[in-house]
């Protein structure tokens, strides 16, 4: 079974946002009441619209099944391949049984990204119980 993951945008990569110390203060934003899927699969019609970032199918036909987290959500994704943190809203959070696959929304540049559960820190839905806006980002 060949498995295709079709992405909303291209720059699911693209980095803006550090948790660093740099010199603009950070300030989490509220949660969105709209842009995002839970409880059910994502659909092509969901990627078209901008609700989503990716939809996991095989054969052209939807075979994600969503997670058991919350939607939406603030997070860090890690990047393994600089190291640096980077503050995210999970819109999106999907498995095909084999992979668990998560898209975010950067705070900072608004990019979607998409990768792997594993590279996020959650956090939860309480803007008041995450770290006080000491911390900072920065663009590079």
């Amino acid at each position: 079974m060949r498995i295709t993951l079709i992405l909303a945008t291209l720059a699911i990569v693209s980095l803006s946002a550090r948790v660093t110390s740099g010199e603009t203060p950070f300030a989490w934003p509220p949660l969105p009441n709209t842009g995002f899927v839970r409880g059910r699969a994502a659909t092509n019609d969901d990627v078209r619209t901008g609700a989503v970032a990716f939809v996991l199918a095989a054969n052209g036909k939807p075979i994600g099944r969503p997670l058991d987290i919350a939607i939406p959500q603030y997070a860090l994704w890690h990047d393994v391949r600089t190291g640096t943190d980077t503050p995210v809203i999970i819109i999106q959070a999907e498995t095909n049984g084999t992979i668990d696959v998560v898209g975010c929304m950067g705070i900072a540049d608004h990019a979607v990204r998409v990768a792997l559960l594993k590279e996020f820190t959650l956090l939860g839905t309480d803007v008041h119980k995450l770290s006080s806006p000491n911390n900072r980002w920065r663009e590079p």
